[in-house]
């Protein structure tokens, strides 16, 4: 945890919370509603007020009686602009403490403590607590932080609610740490950090079913034109939607002393900078908080790191870097958050581990075809119940979730029933997910590594699909005939955030927390131990069948194409479509013949027991 601020000293005025239950002033005591304070040192002020001062005025404390003036905020300014979301108390000199015209009424929200299985014991803001304590927010529970990577990580059933949590947090102590070092240098006050931990408990809000399934892969095939829709702009809009809720609930008044109109539009700007640089430092907040939630410049934020840590814990897969030495030990430069020189190989670490958990667990080839299994599910059902036609509305969009796959599967078993022209295709949709249901699913055939010299003389455009078409034909006579829609082909794309480039290019480093000075990574420490490449693309194929014959059909198709496509010596050949696993399809499939007939051997003997008994 990070240990909060010394109280203010204003001008006479002399605060210090002591371990016992009193407030203290030069003056006298006065008592804090009979709650315990934070044991905080006194700060060393030299020279004591030359006449005893009185302190009445207006100071704002947590929920827990945490005081929480800025240093550069004196008692004037902060009745006049009070930070939001807190505590408002009258202290006179007679040591009686009363509430004012913003004490805690109907619709406040105080700050409350989670107890998470990767942080331990986080706090959040009562801006926070207005925002989470919502239908609209509450939604993430719904929504599987690895989608449909649970069907093959059974442990992986964390959710974008604890996600985003955590993301608060971290980006609540990465911003307090900098506030804590160069406040004043920067100008960043407690309300900034306020702000920051607010757009990292929003920055998937707009995440719709099965993470990023649905927009990366759905909304691409339905026809929504790339760059159209993004999941950061939802989750704007429904932060948006939101405050409309609150000030339905509360009037504009309360809503706008709950959740601040600028506030919004802060939080806006810090979600939508890591696609938009040029949003750094707009709405007067300074440029480095910009890189916290969202880092455009060279990846390294609280999202990535919490997400690292929590998939990495939840699917059993071990990373080397140590994220909280890593979010420690950084200075601004510059207006730049930068890191101590010598975390240069912690830093190339956590990249590592983002290929790696790319490579093992989010590119799962399993899992891309549960995936591809899935999307061609809700292209069926989307024709009879055009859910794609939400995604511009926020209030209609929070009503999809992962609930959705047991929505189509449950028309016409509890009830529901569909009468409309494109019930054949909804039908077909609940046959996809009977096949994942029985785990009868798309197959992966092979895979083969694009080689780094052709992406390099641009002889492979990565994302430009070869031809399906043209690759069925390479197969020569096998006895099968393929057809386009048994087969489709993947790219499996791994890199550490910024394409073939060395990442640690992009990343400030400095030598000594007295520098005022920063360098790239590239410039003055030692790579040599770092890869060539930083990129590895490999061409996958699946096919839609699990007949062993139409695999061995794709397999020498693949095969041919592969010959006449990827001639070079440092083309690394395709794995082999393992033997077992022809042998236990094979199995599976006599299996399930003998089980049939056998079921219609006992249904035949039972009719001729009824025939016989009737006669």
């Amino acid at each position: 945890m990070i240990p909060h601020p010394s109280p203010p000293y204003v001008d006479l005025e002399v605060l210090e919370v002591a371990s016992s239950q009193l407030l203290r002033s030069c003056s006298g005591s006065f008592q804090v509603l009979g709650q315990p304070a934070l044991p905080w040192a006194p700060r060393q002020t030299g020279v004591p007020p030359a006449a005893p001062c009185t302190v009445s005025g207006r100071v704002w404390l947590m929920a827990h009686m945490e005081l929480i003036l800025d240093d550069e905020l004196n008692l004037s300014q902060a009745v006049n602009n009070p930070p939001s979301g807190y505590l408002h108390y009258r202290i006179s000199a007679n040591g009686s403490t009363q509430n004012d015209s913003h004490s805690l009424t109907a619709g406040h929200k105080v700050s409350k403590e989670f107890n998470d299985h990767v942080h331990g014991l986080i706090r959040l803001d009562a801006v926070c607590m207005h925002v989470i304590d919502t239908p609209h927010y509450q939604r993430l529970r719904d929504l599987k932080q690895l989608g449909l990577s649970y069907f093959v990580f059974p442990s992986a059933s964390h959710n974008r609610f604890e996600h985003c949590l955590g993301v608060a947090h971290l980006a609540e102590q990465m911003a307090e740490r900098i506030r804590s070092a160069q406040g004043r240098e920067l100008g960043i006050t407690r309300r900034d950090v306020e702000t920051v931990e607010l757009a990292g408990l929003c920055h998937d809000l707009g995440h719709g079913p099965y993470s990023h399934v649905f927009d990366s892969e759905f909304l691409k095939r339905v026809g929504v034109p790339h760059g159209s829709w993004s999941h950061e702009a939802m989750s704007v809009k429904i932060l948006k939607s939101i405050k409309g809720r609150l000030q339905v609930e509360y009037g504009d008044d309360r809503a706008e002393e709950f959740l601040p109109d600028v506030q919004v539009q802060q939080v806006e700007a810090l979600i939508m900078a890591g696609d938009k640089p040029s949003l750094r430092g707009a709405h007067d907040l300074n440029p480095a908080l910009y890189d916290i939630v969202a880092n455009g410049l060279n990846g390294i934020d609280v999202d990535k790191v919490d997400y690292l840590m929590r998939d990495s814990k939840m699917c059993g897969v071990r990373t080397s870097c140590d994220y909280d030495r890593v979010m420690q030990h950084i200075k601004v430069i510059d207006n730049e958050i930068c890191f101590k020189s010598s975390l240069y190989h912690s830093v190339y670490e956590l990249f590592h581990d983002r290929a790696m958990m790319h490579s093992k667990v989010y590119h799962h080839r399993k899992a891309k075809a549960i995936e591809y299994m899935l999307v061609d599910a809700l292209l069926e059902a989307d024709k009879a119940l055009c859910f794609s036609d939400f995604i511009h509305d926020p209030e209609r969009f929070i009503k999809l979730d992962d609930t959705l796959l047991k929505a189509i599967e449950s028309f016409g078993g509890l009830g529901l029933r569909y009468s409309g022209a494109h019930e054949d295709a909804l039908v077909r949709a609940q046959a996809i997910i009977a096949r994942l249901r029985k785990r009868d699913l798309y197959q992966f055939v092979k895979e083969v590594t694009i080689p780094p010299e052709m992406i390099e003389r641009k002889e492979w455009q990565c994302g430009v699909m070869p031809s399906v078409a043209d690759l069925i034909t390479c197969g020569g006579s096998t006895g099968v005939a393929l057809r386009e829609e048994d087969v489709f082909l993947t790219e499996r794309k791994v890199d550490f955030s910024k394409g073939r480039t060395n990442p640690l290019d992009n990343v400030k480093f400095f030598e000594h927390y007295s520098s005022d000075s920063s360098f790239s990574g590239s410039q003055r420490l030692d790579n040599s131990m770092l890869p060539k490449y930083f990129q590895d693309v490999k061409l996958r194929i699946y096919c839609r069948k699990s007949d062993t014959r139409y695999l061995e059909a794709v397999e020498a198709a693949f095969d041919g194409w592969k010959a006449k496509n990827l001639q070079t010596a440092a083309a690394t050949p395709a794995s082999p479509f393992r033997a077992k696993q022809r042998q236990r399809l094979d199995l599976a499939k006599k299996r399930k013949a003998d089980d049939e007939a056998a079921d219609t051997g006992g249904r035949r003997l039972m009719t001729s027991f009824i025939g016989i008994g009737r006669q």
